[in-house]
């Protein structure tokens, strides 16, 4: 097992990407469906979003009845548009925000569509006349002076916009780009001008009958949600995405992480919520994903089926070894990657041919340590320091009892006994430094219920009724249902082997 490997675990930089991605799910099936208009592509981190974008661009990209135009800017694109001199005069400017901000993403779009159309030389005209829809392309590529500029960012493209504009309305003057003896005014308006008749008149033209995808992904680096300009500058994409999605032959697809949606302040949200592709998996799509990354990667022996990976003789347990492992993930992909590679690391440290449910648990220490600081840094600037919040809570829950099977009332207990550990503690205290915030969610008569909404959501615990089989977490059901008394709850099993040795205290409250 030891030169085993199972690729990048983010599917979208592996070239190999093609010979293992499962199309047969609900989410790829969507996504790929021109008629359908969820363009809001929602999952959390590791789920497969990008993957699905990477896919779809790999199948059609090179099919002359599809243009496909992938937008994804580099790390703190947003950082950087919003840092410039030209942003801060223009977003000053009373009124123009929307304007603003939808032209941004209007001329955005029509650029990378014309360059995937053109190449970044435009229509070309070496020995003969451009005419039509050719020549419209030309005349606006050439008029907002994206002609021949090759590995633009699309942090470049949209400062050298903000660039192009600096607008004066009434008694502001703002400078004219590069001519500045043109009228400023005009300069700006025909600028505005051109791109909205382009994209009225010639830029659908151009476009033709292809099949158009609009691609967007990595639209988060740098994100945060605390920032007025990122929110305006992130949110005015959905607003213009609004006149893409009914098109005929176009399927505008931002992908998006769950907890990027939770901290963006977009104006009714529930217009949007008919337009959100959800990305959910099975433990069947789980295993065959994982079996085809095998079968990709294997070196030293052929692989037909999971019995040819993991030793499925032993009756000690119920699951098999990745039954086991599937149980302690989020069903995302990411994760039960994560736990595979740390089984077979264990399986090499013995040297066995298979990986054994020995294996698999002697992983899971490990594996549920770099899952819990990954659920943290996946919703940092939402809950800070959400790893040590989780330790505290599954250590309070083992001290007074187990991790399964908790009343509503005993789950009400751990989380006050978390709360005062928390508020009580003298400072300073690195541990319960960063997770203050825990108290903002107890009202005055310490009622849980939003901190349980939020546990839940977040993948924390899960729950079920005195009649349910099986706990449900939110991976299956996005919203907690009402709770009563035949109501238990359970920290995901993810946690069970989490060590919280970090954290020293007594069985007994510190208040008692």
């Amino acid at each position: 097992m030891l030169n085993i490997s199972l690729g990048d675990f983010s599917a979208e930089n592996d070239l190999n990407l093609s010979e293992y991605f499962v199309e047969d799910t609900p989410a790829y099936r969507a996504s790929e469906d021109i008629n359908d208009d969820r363009y809001i592509l929602l999952g959390r981190t590791g789920s497969g979003k990008s993957a699905i974008l990477s896919h779809i661009n790999s199948k059609f990209r090179d099919n002359s009845n599809y243009i496909c135009a992938f937008i994804r800017p580099e790390k703190s694109y947003l950082e950087a548009i919003i840092q410039t001199d030209e942003f801060f005069e223009l977003k000053t400017i009373k009124g123009l925000e929307k304007i603003l901000f939808k032209l941004i993403w209007q001329y955005v779009i029509m650029i990378e569509v014309l360059r995937e159309k053109y190449g970044h030389n435009g229509p070309a005209r070496k020995l003969k006349l451009l005419i039509g829809n050719d020549l419209k392309a030309y005349k606006f590529l050439n008029k907002v002076n994206q002609l021949s500029r090759e590995n633009q960012t699309l942090a470049d493209v949209i400062i050298n916009l903000l660039k192009e504009i600096k607008i004066q309305i009434k008694d502001i003057s703002v400078s004219a780009g590069k001519d500045a003896r043109s009228s400023s005014y005009e300069v700006t308006h025909g600028l505005i001008k051109e791109t909205e008749s382009f994209h009225k008149n010639g830029f659908w033209d151009v476009v033709g009958g292809a099949k158009l995808y609009l691609l967007f992904d990595d639209l988060d680096l740098g994100w945060n949600p605390e920032d007025e300009n990122q929110q305006l500058l992130l949110g005015s994409l959905f607003m213009v995405m609004k006149d893409y999605v009914y098109r005929e032959r176009v399927k505008p697809l931002i992908a998006l992480r769950t907890n990027i949606l939770e901290g963006l302040d977009l104006p009714q949200r529930e217009k949007f919520d008919n337009n959100i592709l959800r990305i959910s998996w099975t433990k069947p799509k789980l295993e065959t994903m994982l079996l085809l990354r095998f079968i990709r990667y294997s070196t030293t022996r052929k692989i037909e089926g999971m019995s040819d990976i993991f030793d499925l003789s032993s009756q000690e347990n119920i699951n098999s070894p990745v039954d086991y492992m599937i149980k302690r993930t989020l069903y995302r992909p990411r994760d039960l990657l994560a736990f595979c590679m740390h089984a077979i690391e264990e399986t090499s440290k013995i040297g066995c041919g298979k990986i054994t449910i020995k294996n698999v648990v002697d992983a899971e220490s490990q594996y549920s340590l770099n899952r819990t600081q990954a659920l943290a840094d996946e919703w940092k600037y939402l809950y800070p320091d959400l790893d040590s919040l989780v330790k505290l809570l599954i250590k309070i829950a083992k001290n007074t009892g187990n991790l399964e099977d908790i009343s509503p009332k005993k789950l009400k207990e751990i989380l006050i006994e978390a709360k005062e550990r928390i508020l009580t503690t003298p400072e300073p205290n690195h541990f319960y430094e960063n997770i203050k915030w825990l108290g903002s969610y107890f009202p005055d008569d310490n009622s849980p219920g939003e901190i349980v909404n939020r546990l839940f959501k977040l993948g924390i615990i899960g729950y079920k009724q005195l009649s349910d089989s099986r706990y449900i977490f939110s991976y299956e059901l996005d919203k907690l249902p009402d709770i009563d008394e035949s109501t238990y709850f359970t920290f995901h099993p993810m946690f069970e082997k989490l060590s919280t040795s970090e954290l020293a205290f007594g069985d007994r409250n510190p208040w008692e």
